[in-house]
């Protein structure tokens, strides 16, 4: 009986040690498999790529081409305006300060030799105000929607919304002044006076690059004529003009910058308010 007994245990031990056996000669041959299979797949794949580089490059290179021109064209990119300057126009700055002096930036002036050189700067005053964005006043009109994706504007009820007309893209004979985009001077906005009567009418155009808001203010009786651009691959005309008289009519485009044409008699006193955000 014992003997039986012994037999069938090394029977048992027999056929565990088969199993082990066949398990390790299983797991032996699928490691070989999958070696052969990854050496294989990497080879060719490392030759497909020596032998295809060069049209992979100009692929590549072709991807990136279109991608950057539709980064380009995005109508939702806003881009800063670039200089107009060239060899028939001329540029100056003018350090301008808070009424206190605590606070001091400097002003970029631009315009064609011929019209930068008959402004008499001594006889306008360029200041940084406190101006804080004004209250809602229930009196306030929202001029209409226009068809374009042009932005939106509202004036006080003194002001006078004007018929849309065709404008250039950019005002040719306009002295464009650049406020500098600082962060110190968000809650600032630019005072623009003149001491005596100036002898020639030139309209200035002022921006500041990426602030999508921009109100003019008229602080006195003598009309002003404002009209508000935008910029995408261009200054654009937005549609929007307005007669102000102690009056105050603003812009503003969430996507592009924004700027405004201020055409005024020989004698002015007006504010131009810059935001860098939407409302």
């Amino acid at each position: 009986m014992l003997s039986v007994v012994g037999c069938i245990r090394k029977l048992q031990q027999t056929v565990n040690v088969t199993k082990a056996l066949y398990r390790k000669l299983f797991l032996n041959i699928s490691l070989f498999i999958l070696k052969q299979f990854f050496y294989s797949f990497f080879n060719h794949s490392f030759l497909f790529i020596l032998k295809n580089i060069s049209s992979m490059k100009q692929t590549f290179a072709s991807l990136f081409v279109i991608a950057a021109i539709a980064m380009v064209s995005c109508h939702k990119t806003d881009v800063a305006p670039q200089s107009s300057a060239n060899s028939t126009s001329s540029e100056q700055s003018i350090a301008i300060t808070t009424p206190d002096k605590t606070m001091q930036t400097k002003l970029t002036l631009r315009a064609p030799a011929g019209v930068l050189s008959r402004v008499d700067l001594s006889r306008v005053k360029f200041t940084l105000i406190t101006d804080p964005e004004l209250v809602a006043d229930a009196t306030d009109k929202i001029a209409p929607t226009l068809a374009t994706d042009e932005g939106v504007s509202g004036y006080f009820k003194d002001a006078s919304l004007l018929p849309s007309s065709a404008k250039p893209a950019l005002p040719e004979n306009a002295l464009q002044v650049e406020l500098p985009a600082m962060p110190k001077i968000g809650s600032y906005a630019l005072s623009v006076t003149s001491d005596d009567a100036v002898a020639d009418v030139v309209s200035g155009f002022f921006y500041r690059s990426n602030y999508h808001r921009i109100r003019v203010t008229n602080n006195v009786a003598k009309s002003i004529i404002v009209d508000f651009y935008n910029y995408f691959n261009g200054w654009r005309y937005s549609g929007f003009s307005y007669q102000l008289s102690n009056a105050y009519a603003w812009y503003q485009h969430c996507t592009r910058t924004v700027g405004a044409e201020v055409t005024s008699p020989n004698t002015y006193n007006y504010t131009v308010r810059y935001v860098s955000l939407c409302k």
